[in-house]
């Protein structure tokens, strides 16, 4: 719906992009640690656990990613 508005959706997505593809990338980053610490390899990468395990660990990233971001501003230059 926001994107029949011209630049709003636009601005939306700027807005919402990085927390979406932090979070992406704690939760992937996480579970492949995990698992290369466990001793497996890219062989043995059992694919559907990944999938469960991932909605998990996206709400934990969505967090970290939220925590950054403040931060972030917190220290922004005027």
């Amino acid at each position: 719906l926001s994107k029949l508005a011209p630049g709003v959706g636009t601005l939306i997505g700027m807005a919402t992009m990085p927390a979406f593809l932090g979070a992406t990338t704690y939760a992937l980053g996480t579970i492949l640690v995990e698992h290369f610490e466990a001793g497996g390899c890219l062989d043995n990468l059992d694919i559907p656990a990944m999938k469960k395990a991932l909605a998990t660990r996206f709400a934990d990233g969505r967090k970290v990613a939220d925590r950054m971001l403040k931060s972030a501003e917190a220290v922004r230059l005027p």
